[in-house]
Order: structure tokens, then sequence, then C-alpha cells
């Protein structure tokens, strides 16, 4: 039920991962960390969860390559049409 209400929540602001209770998950534990670390506490709680929500790509099974330009973009701006959220301080991310 909490999940179901989540997706809706994120469908309708892809930036709610990052506001109330949602936080404490998705925003809290990331500060201070980079690289593999940033990515264990901050993105894998999504693309590598067990249950992973069918609108959550795995980033390790992906069809095509992205450089590192592309994946600063996709996380610093989003990704148009997609639930991702974006993570720079101008688009209200952590």
């Amino acid at each position: 039920m909490n999940r179901t209400r989540n997706q809706q929540a994120a469908a309708l602001d892809r930036q709610a991962v990052f506001k109330g209770s949602c936080a404490a998950c998705h925003a809290e534990p990331t500060v201070g960390k980079l690289g593999e670390e940033l990515y264990r506490t901050g993105c894998a709680i999504c693309h590598d969860a067990e249950n992973r929500a069918a609108m959550v790509p795995d980033l390790r099974a992906l069809k095509h390559q992205t450089g590192a330009d592309g994946w600063r973009q996709w996380i610093a701006d989003s990704r148009p049409g997609s639930m991702m959220p974006a993570f720079a301080k101008a688009h209200d991310g952590p």
C-alpha cells in the first residue's frame, strides 16, 4: 500500500523522494558520500532493489552506452519523461 502511494507521489512530483519522510531514505544517508559509497546509498536503493519497480531501469543492464557527461546530466537534471529525480540543488535536489 505504501509503495503504491509513494510511486503515485513520485509520478506527480519526481522530487518527492527528497521531501518529508522519503528524504530519510533517499537524501539524508547520501550526505558526504562520493563514488561507489554514494551509489550504494543513494542509487542502489531504487536501481538495485530486489523488487525494483518496473519503471526503474537496471543500470547494469542498459541496452545503450552512456558516457560520463550523459550520467552527470541525468543525475543533475533528471531524465526527460521519467520519474528519475533531479539531484542538482538548482532543481531542489540534495
